[in-house]
């Protein structure tokens, strides 16, 4: 009896591990790509600002209104 129920803690507390385990996994999984999807929103940013700053300046040139 005793060595029953020790039996069927062990193996819930393994079934909770695995759960603990995969749920880590998942969490550096999500991590890595909120890193990759900063690093695209970063560069799509500059790229942005590139493209304001060369619009600017060419309706600069083109477009002068007094």
């Amino acid at each position: 009896m005793v060595a029953d129920k020790l039996l069927k803690i062990e193996r819930e507390l393994q079934e909770v591990q695995d759960i603990v385990h995969n749920n880590l996994q998942d969490l550096l999984k999500r991590g890595e790509g909120m890193d990759e999807l900063m690093a695209k929103s970063n560069d799509l940013n500059t790229a942005s600002v590139d493209f304001y700053k060369k619009a600017k300046k060419a309706n600069s040139r083109c477009c002068n209104i007094n």
